[in-house]
């Protein structure tokens, strides 16, 4: 069942700022301080203004963000929280727009690190994770973490790398095609969700989504609580970041 309830924390929590009312107050009910997106002209219209494409979070504490959205992050966000600028200006063509879109499962850390910005990697290779280099540019957008063994893809690539190299997290694989993404055949799992801990946030109600019945023993098995925002098919917005 999706369950909404105020979890007792105060989530800082990042959010396209597109992102429907109705949508924002479940947030809010949920416990959440809300940050809403920057805007981003020099990417398209569907993703200008999508958290992942500008922000990334190495810890609870920490982000790299492209340094032309530096000023109005470190404006919104709480002062405690570290913000780094890195070197890579973002630009309209794919793969020069996901210098930031990284995804991280505990000490493993998920990227094409021919685009993503060299702060970035240098700061992730400086704190010892284990850098996989994958040839998905969006992984983040690609990528909807359930635990730090264990995540989420559509991307068959993702899953194959986990496989061939014999990593020690669990990658579950599944269809692509059931989420919505303005301007695109279709948008991907990490760019409809995003969580701290026991809690994951869904731009949308999954129960639409064919895999629906797995999903719900995964997030059982993970001890995971889903937060649907909104009763309506998962919509790629560009993935929730959260700080506790």
């Amino acid at each position: 069942m999706i369950k909404k309830r105020n979890w007792g924390i105060l989530l800082i929590t990042i959010i396209n700022s597109h992102t429907p009312e109705k949508m924002r107050l479940t947030l809010e009910q949920a416990g959440c301080k809300i940050i809403s997106s920057s805007m981003v002209p020099q990417l398209n219209d569907a993703t200008a203004t999508h958290p992942d494409m500008q922000i990334h979070a190495v810890n609870d504490n920490t982000a790299f963000c492209a340094p032309e959205c530096f000023a109005y992050y470190r404006r919104v966000l709480p002062k405690r929280i570290h913000l780094i600028a890195g070197n890579t200006r973002l630009k309209g063509t794919y793969p020069f727009n996901c210098a930031y879109n990284v995804a991280r499962v505990g000490n493993y850390v998920f990227c094409n690190t021919e685009s993503v910005d060299p702060l970035l990697i240098q700061w992730y290779r400086t704190n010892r994770k284990i850098i996989i280099p994958i040839r998905q540019g969006y992984a983040k957008c690609n990528l909807c973490p359930l635990s730090d063994e264990a995540f989420l893809t559509e991307d068959r690539g993702i899953y194959n790398t986990v496989i061939k190299q014999n990593l020690p997290v669990k990658c579950f694989l599944l269809p692509a095609g059931e989420v919505i993404l303005d301007g695109y055949p279709y948008g991907f799992i990490g760019g409809a969700s995003g969580g701290f801990k026991e809690i994951l946030f869904w731009y949308g109600n999954p129960e639409y989504c064919s895999f629906y019945s797995q999903l719900e023993k995964l997030m059982q098995t993970y001890h995971i609580s889903n937060i649907s925002l909104y009763d309506m098919p998962l919509y790629d917005l560009g993935g929730i970041i959260c700080f506790p």
